[in-house]
């Protein structure tokens, strides 16, 4: 009956231990529960201030606007298959969505926005 008890307790243990198990083929990213702040390209990159401008809109400009985008160690960028990216994993000539902190300043040329989320959409 020992035996019985110990193989079941050795049993749930493992199961738990499996359930646990997190999958780094997994390339599931959640994305910010609002909408995207712009839509565009990458134009230039700046690696000395760790930003990036691009040509987009949406709901933060009026029309088609140029922004310096800075990108911080707590902004999340992931590619077009929802794997975690870095900086130096961005490219001029990509489509991006950009969720923004705080908006965008909008009185200097070009604007200027802080990175919360970034995704790939090429």
């Amino acid at each position: 009956m020992k035996k019985i008890i110990l193989l079941l307790f050795i049993l749930s243990i493992l199961a738990s231990l499996s359930a646990c198990n997190t999958d780094s083929t997994d390339m599931s990213f959640e994305e910010p529960d609002r909408e995207i702040d712009l839509k565009g390209e990458i134009t230039k990159i700046d690696e000395s201030k760790n930003r990036f401008l691009m040509v987009g809109s949406g709901q933060l400009s009026e029309g088609e606007a140029e922004v310096w985008m800075n990108v911080h160690p707590h902004s999340e960028l992931y590619n077009d298959t929802g794997e975690e990216i870095n900086f130096e994993d961005l490219e001029s000539g990509i489509e991006v969505e950009v969720w923004v902190e705080g908006g965008i300043v909008i009185d200097t040329d070009p604007g200027q926005g802080e990175v919360v989320f970034l995704k790939v959409i090429q």
